[in-house]
């Protein structure tokens, strides 16, 4: 039986791939052909608990997004680029806003807020 050659590709991993796997860099050994899907595929299959993270994730080739269908060839770098989050529609109290100023005085001028904030139970916490 004939022998199905292999390719090594480099990850690049950030978020949960970095966390899942302790490092941010690592090679892969994948067979001739393999897509960036289906490497991102054999990484669930050698960490089970990165198993969801494909109906999120993005791709990078050689630092260009990529598709899941983009064919990896030896050496390149693939990277794993999870969804960014930040913010949300959650509603707020509007006492969430308020802030204790003094009275305005004609001769004084104006006061003026630029910003904003995120408030988190870890934010809360400290």
């Amino acid at each position: 039986m004939a022998e199905t050659a292999s390719i090594t590709i480099n990850l690049r991993l950030f978020a949960v791939f970095r966390e899942t796997l302790g490092v941010s860099t690592r090679t892969l050994e994948v067979p001739a052909g393999t897509t960036a899907g289906q490497a991102l595929a054999q990484l669930i299959g050698d960490y089970p608990a990165l198993a969801g993270a494909e109906a999120s994730v993005s791709f990078s080739v050689n630092r260009a997004y990529a598709s899941a269908d983009t064919v990896l060839h030896a050496g390149d770098e693939l990277a794993f680029i999870p969804p960014v989050s930040g913010g949300g529609n959650i509603p707020l109290p509007e006492e969430t806003f308020a802030l204790p100023l003094p009275p305005r005085r004609a001769d004084r001028g104006m006061y003026t807020i630029t910003g904003f904030t995120c408030h988190s139970e870890r934010s809360a916490a400290e």
